[in-house]
């Protein structure tokens, strides 16, 4: 059953050819770098946010991971938007 797995599996893949891995690998690396804008908006936000409250002098802890954003709003402002409120709301 394993030898059977294997040759399907190397089958599938030499019919795919060399190009499989790469567009695989493209894919994954520019999803990842399409919510950047969003995640450094949300960490400048938050820290924005808890200053607002606790005063500019203060120091802000880390930022937690941000949340899925909504529709539209994946870009640096719509994370800094959401991340200043979650930042005023934990620093009361």
């Amino acid at each position: 059953m394993k030898a059977l797995l294997t040759s399907l599996l190397s089958t599938i893949l030499l019919l795919a050819g060399p190009s499989f891995g790469k567009s695989v690998f493209v894919e994954l690396s520019s999803a990842r770098t399409m919510g950047e804008d969003y995640n450094e908006g949300w960490k400048a936000g938050w820290a924005a946010g808890w200053k607002q409250v606790q005063g500019d002098y203060s120091f802000p802890p880390f930022a937690p991971f941000p949340p899925f954003p909504p529709f539209g709003t994946d870009n640096f402002m719509g994370g800094y938007k959401f991340g200043f409120l979650a930042g005023m709301s934990e620093a009361v």
